[in-house]
């Protein structure tokens, strides 16, 4: 699956170089949304969209956005079902947790750090933080599934950034139709 191979090149790209943040944390924001209403967004303006089409023919749509260096956000939608979908809270959370599991294996040097259940809405997700030792950083985020897609937020970030405000106000600012 692309993810895997993007996160642990994001992780590599994201923690080098030694930036100011300043801008990052004074960076003009925008709402994305989807055009058919199903989810909204905020980013920093200048996020890059990217649309992959699996080789199974799923569709992902990826939003990224790199401050300077330290701070690098990621929202992904990607396609699950053509058919009906079982929306059983255990076929759910199973795909959630395999999904989770898939991104922290791709962490070379991970430790999982916290992993639990969560709820946007009807939307059931979980979240996630990966210690990073030898990057000095952490790799979080939360995964929801809906309708028929799932969702990823994804956060890399270094350790002095780490309580830095856009981080939260990307986690804290998705809305699920």
């Amino acid at each position: 699956m692309q993810r895997r191979n993007f996160v642990a090149g994001a992780v590599a790209v994201t923690m080098v170089g030694d930036g100011q943040f300043a801008a990052a944390q004074t960076a003009e924001w925008e709402m994305l949304s989807a055009p058919d209403g199903s989810w909204r967004l905020d980013m920093p303006k200048g996020s890059q969209r990217t649309v992959v089409t699996e080789p199974d023919g799923r569709v992902r749509v990826q939003y990224g956005y790199s401050a300077t260096a330290g701070i690098g956000l990621t929202f992904a939608i990607e396609q699950i079902a053509q058919g009906a979908l079982d929306r059983s809270p255990a076929v759910t959370d199973a795909l959630l947790l395999t999904t989770v599991n898939l991104m922290l294996r791709a962490i070379p040097g991970g430790r999982v750090e916290q992993q639990a259940p969560l709820v946007l809405g009807s939307a059931r997700g979980r979240s996630f933080a990966v210690r990073i030792d030898h990057l000095q950083g952490t790799f979080a985020g939360r995964v929801y599934v809906a309708s028929r897609a799932l969702y990823e937020q994804m956060v890399l970030v270094r350790d002095d950034q780490r309580d830095n405000p856009i981080v939260a106000r990307f986690l804290d600012s998705l809305r699920l139709a």
